[in-house]
């Protein structure tokens, strides 16, 4: 069976077979059929060029006669090779799902009420979850190394020592952290400019970006923010957990302040660079990160990504005297000769007369004497902050 189609049509018609052909090959997208579809769309331009020129000799006006399966061949070939190509554009265009192992702390003081929105909230931004309990830190480096080759990304829902706790899980298989704060202090959050709302934060790890970052390192022991000698050793071992849970902050300012008038200050030597010094102190904090205790900052141009250790030794005489420098302790603007030593450097060294013990983000592990150092760029963490040093909030 033959029908007569106007020239106009049958151009048209070709002419879309030869695109459909020539887009489907120029993607790569099944280059046999690709080159299969060109070579028909050519025959058929060809074999209706010579129709459309003349019949039985005789030359037509604006007719060509075509048989109808030629041109039902053409359009279904093109047709079936442009659906299928639309078809894995829209797979390609489909977000691939990321694998993420969920580590949430119920023990944490927001870790009851954080897990269910946790869930929603990344199930939501296209996460596949595979949920462990973090209510045994001391856990997690295994957690994370059984499920290496499930997963994407570890995400850690508690305070500092849970995510700390998780260390040398993510050094030994080199998976991204996202951290979800829910501890009281939060000073790893802070330091990284992760907020504290829990639908912020579930975003950062979402549509943030991977940034590289430095731990800190104590006679073996890694920690990502701060390590404490003195006052806060003495603060985090015996300020109550149900208070802790309960006030927040405040039950760290309430211990501290009945501490301080217990404890007299210590003799310690400090090394740092070419410095030697010898100090009689409160409290000496090094840090990694930018925040330490409830939200004071070691140093205005501190930051967790800067290759260097921050120490702060808190000298003053008598202890009240510290009321005067408040502001500077929020600000990490401190001025020399009014109770508070500052030393910055990659190594920092540190001997007592006797064993003094050591925390870490809030956990104490090791004590003196002792050496710290910087361990630059050693993990991944998701962050709101794209270039330069990490701000904070």
């Amino acid at each position: 069976m033959s029908v007569y189609v106007t020239n106009s049509y049958v151009i048209a018609a070709y002419t879309e077979v030869a695109r459909r052909a020539i887009t489907a090959s120029a993607h790569n997208y099944s280059t046999v059929r690709s080159n299969n579809s060109r070579r028909l769309a050519v025959w058929l331009w060809l074999f209706g060029s010579t129709h459309c020129s003349t019949r039985n000799g005789v030359k037509k006006r604006g007719k060509t006669r075509l048989p109808i399966h030629l041109i039902n061949i053409g359009l279904h070939q093109a047709t079936r090779l442009g659906l299928r190509w639309e078809d894995k554009q829209k797979v390609q265009r489909q977000p691939v799902k990321r694998r993420a192992l969920l580590l949430i702390n119920p023990r944490a003081r927001r870790g009851d009420q954080a897990r269910r929105q946790v869930w929603q909230e990344l199930t939501h931004q296209g996460f596949e979850l595979l949920e462990e309990s973090a209510e045994i830190p001391e856990r997690l480096p295994t957690l994370i190394q059984n499920h290496r080759e499930r997963i994407d990304l570890v995400i850690v829902g508690g305070g500092d020592g849970t995510v700390n706790a998780a260390i040398e899980g993510l050094l030994e298989t080199r998976l991204p952290l996202g951290v979800l704060p829910l501890g009281t202090a939060n000073n790893l959050a802070r330091s990284l400019g992760i907020p504290s709302s829990l639908i912020d934060a579930c975003r950062v790890i979402a549509q943030g970006t991977l940034q590289p970052i430095d731990l800190g390192w104590v006679n073996g022991e890694y920690f990502f923010n701060v390590a404490g000698i003195g006052l806060s050793t003495q603060i985090n071992r015996t300020v109550p957990k149900g208070l802790k849970r309960r006030w927040g902050v405040i039950a760290y300012i309430l211990t501290a302040l009945r501490l301080i008038l217990q404890q007299p200050r210590f003799e310690a030597e400090i090394t740092c660079g070419h410095q030697v010094l010898s100090v009689r102190t409160y409290q000496i904090t090094i840090c990694n990160g930018r925040y330490y205790g409830s939200g004071l900052m070691v140093a205005a141009d501190a930051a967790i990504n800067d290759s260097r250790l921050d120490l702060c030794s808190f000298e003053m005489q008598p202890w009240w005297t510290a009321i005067s420098v408040l502001p500077a302790l929020s600000q990490g603007k401190f001025t020399e000769g009014r109770g508070v030593r500052t030393l910055h450097g990659p190594e920092i060294t540190i001997r007592t007369r006797r064993p003094y013990p050591i925390d870490t983000d809030g956990e104490v592990v090791t004590q003196t004497p002792a050496t710290f150092r910087v361990i630059p760029q050693a993990i991944q963490v998701f962050a709101p902050h794209a270039t330069g040093n990490l701000p904070s909030l």
